[in-house]
């Protein structure tokens, strides 16, 4: 094979293999674009997910309201914390009490839709006079789930968690 022929195909193999890392570069740009892309594209459907300032206006107004509709005179604690459920197109709110009875407190939280007064889920706990607080279970704890129907919770943060699905703090 002649020097000139050796060369040519030298300078043809180059060239295919330049060729051939551009392309790879390429893929991998390609490739990161597309990660990026997606990335976006997943925020903004979070964004998306978001509750509009009018929509928590509202929303709290629903909630303040159903608070409202209840006399806690009787409670040393009461309060109340609402959130536009975006996904379900609905407004929740969660009800916390305490008071002390008989020389044990007594804690609840409570779950409603806001506007259609439901109670998805109850939290209620009575202190006990020897044991330590986290010794004792509660008197009663549920959420009903969307997916799982009734769910029986063992503390207040399994609760809080349960609740999480319609009041999302992810949002």
């Amino acid at each position: 094979m002649s020097k000139e022929r050796i060369g040519f195909v030298l300078l043809v193999g180059l060239l295919f293999l330049a060729l051939l890392v551009v392309r790879v570069s390429d893929n991998r740009r390609i490739d990161e674009l597309q990660r990026q892309v997606a990335e976006l594209s997943d925020k903004a459907k979070a964004s998306e997910a978001l509750p509009t300032l009018e929509q928590q206006v509202t929303c709290n107004k629903e909630a303040k309201a159903f608070f409202s509709e209840e006399d806690y005179s009787d409670y040393e604690q009461a309060e109340y914390y609402s959130h536009y459920n975006t996904a379900m197109k609905k407004c929740f709110v969660i009800v916390k009490t305490g008071k002390m009875i008989h020389g044990q407190f007594w804690a609840s939280d409570r779950l409603y839709d806001a506007i259609e007064h439901k109670n998805y889920g109850t939290y209620r706990w009575l202190s006990d006079k020897v044991k330590k607080f986290w010794e004792v279970p509660p008197v009663e704890c549920f959420v009903e789930t969307s997916k799982e129907g009734l769910k029986v919770c063992h503390s207040d943060i399994e609760f809080a968690q349960l609740a999480g699905e319609y009041m999302d703090v992810s949002e």
